[in-house]
């Protein structure tokens, strides 16, 4: 019979000195049904933001889409879409648009939709009109990490399922650039994407891109980024 014997020489980290406590942390019994990109969905039908428990009640029909511009946006499998305020609660708006939404941002009486099957939209909520309409590329399986449309300065920015940023001018309601970050066959959809020192940064779970002036890009395998204090973390498939 041999024995083997051996011990692991991995060392854990072991910080030197610890911070303050978080400025906000609580406790709660109910648990998390539905998580979108910036709000969450407890069992007891309320939404937690950034800032903590936000006080509105969401049916157990629906999905919690965003918490956009004062709005809780919730909506059904087909479709039919609640706008909730967040500073007053019985204040609703309503709009059925007969189809799966993926995300969805408010900006004013402004909507922009990026539907399931990849179609971008916009629409005023108060007179329900549609006022842009594309069909984005095919995207057969995506990331549930599914970026909302982003508002800056009367343009739109579609982050897509198919791995592209598409720039929309509201006013004219015309498509002014598409940028491709991948073009992976499958989970391409972008998952991240914020506006740092006047440069787009967004990503797949295959890329990077920084687009100002010009375009870069870098490949990872990429799980999860942060950023803050004009520094990325970058959680990648190595570890």
């Amino acid at each position: 019979m041999l024995l083997f014997s051996a011990c692991s020489t991995k060392e854990v980290y072991k910080p030197k000195a610890l911070g303050a406590d978080w400025d906000k942390y609580a406790s709660t019994k109910s648990g998390l049904v539905d998580v979108a990109s910036n709000v969450a969905l407890l069992d007891d039908g309320k939404a937690v933001g950034k800032s903590g428990v936000i006080d509105v009640k969401i049916p157990e029909n629906r999905r919690i889409i965003a918490h956009s511009d004062k709005w809780v946006i919730s909506t059904t499998i087909d479709g039919i879409t609640t706008f909730t305020s967040v500073e007053d609660p019985t204040l609703e708006e309503n709009i059925n648009l007969k189809k799966t939404i993926a995300s969805a941002s408010v900006d004013g009486d402004i909507l922009a939709v990026l539907f399931a099957d990849n179609e971008m939209a916009l629409y005023n909520i108060v007179t329900k009109v549609l006022l842009y309409k594309e069909q984005g590329g095919k995207a057969s399986v995506v990331d549930s990490r599914i970026v909302p449309p982003y508002f800056m300065n009367g343009l739109v920015l579609f982050s897509t399922l198919d791995g592209k940023i598409i720039v929309v001018n509201i006013k004219l309601k015309k498509r002014l650039r598409t940028v491709i970050v991948s073009s992976e066959n499958n989970f391409n959809n972008i998952i991240y994407m914020n506006i740092i020192d006047n440069k787009i940064i967004a990503a797949t779970s295959y890329k990077i891109l920084s687009m100002s002036e010009k375009d870069l890009r870098a490949k990872y395998e990429i799980r999860n980024i942060a950023y803050g204090q004009k520094k990325y973390l970058c959680n990648n498939e190595a570890g």
